[in-house]
């Protein structure tokens, strides 16, 4: 039991003192932002000549999580990395050469934090935030399971987002006109998965006797980046129809009348 006190007291006193070390050595380094893909991977530049310890760290507030570790000659020494990083973590070169570049692989939403490579010996700090970017893998409008539609009744449309990062902004918009519809018509559910990412439902609540062409669109935040659902469109004499561009409705008629008068001609000849 005092042997297990003592090694849990010497741990302590190291991150106390691998803390008070980054917290200078890092005084007035600027941050660079870097982006990576979810399930991707992130290349964090890490160059010193010469130095014995060098320490892969988060910068937190409260727990600082070892990202990665190279203590020249004597790796027990410098403590064992998070199991978050445990086989995700990897020096890019030979950190003996002073190479102490990072490859962060299998990136989640997760992980976005500020990382520090701290040396020592001499010492030196670089400093990077991690953003994560994941864009929707589903996006479609749906009409409720058996829903049926008399004449001058409203219409509820459901708009289903899924795997998107960071939390999207929703909108519908009609794009005979390019307006976003009300609010006050929409009622929206956000959910955050356990891996992170943001699953996004939607419902709408579309005036009667409406035949203008719908559709519901995502906007990443961070980068203005919008992702588009295909289009609904109202017809009076046939219930809904989904499509991805007008054109494809009077494409299709258009391609049924002309067999229909190449068939009647044909039949004409040979009689």
């Amino acid at each position: 039991m005092e042997l297990r006190m003592k090694v849990a007291l010497s741990l302590s006193l190291w991150l106390v003192g691998l803390s008070t070390i980054s917290a200078s050595a890092c005084n007035g380094v600027q941050e660079q932002n870097v982006t990576g893909q979810f399930g991707g991977q992130v290349i964090l530049p890490c160059y010193q000549n010469g130095a014995k310890r060098v320490y892969w760290q988060t910068e937190a507030d409260s727990e600082v999580e070892l990202v990665n570790t190279f203590c020249a000659g004597a790796p027990s020494a410098c403590g064992n990395i998070n199991v978050r990083y445990v086989n995700r973590s990897h020096f890019l070169d030979d950190p003996r050469k002073g190479n102490f570049t990072l490859r962060l692989t299998a990136l989640s939403p997760h992980d976005e934090l500020t990382y520090l490579c701290v040396t020592q010996d001499p010492v030196r700090c670089y400093r990077f935030h991690i953003n994560i970017e994941a864009q929707p893998r589903l996006l479609k409008i749906s009409l409720p399971a058996k829903s049926v539609h008399s004449p001058g009744e409203e219409v509820k449309l459901i708009c289903t987002v899924t795997g998107a990062y960071p939390k999207p902004q929703l909108t519908w918009v009609n794009t005979r006109n390019n307006a976003t519809l009300p609010q006050s018509r929409v009622s929206t559910r956000e959910e955050e998965g356990a891996d992170g990412l943001y699953n996004v439902t939607s419902t709408l609540r579309l005036q009667p006797n409406n035949h203008d062409p719908i559709i519901c669109q995502t906007i990443n935040n961070r980068t203005g980046q919008v992702t588009q659902s295909d289009t609904y469109t109202g017809a009076k004499n046939s219930g809904p129809l989904y499509t991805r561009g007008a054109g494809s409705i009077l494409h299709t008629c258009l391609l049924v009348i002309g067999i229909t008068i190449f068939t009647q001609s044909f039949l004409s000849l040979t009689l």
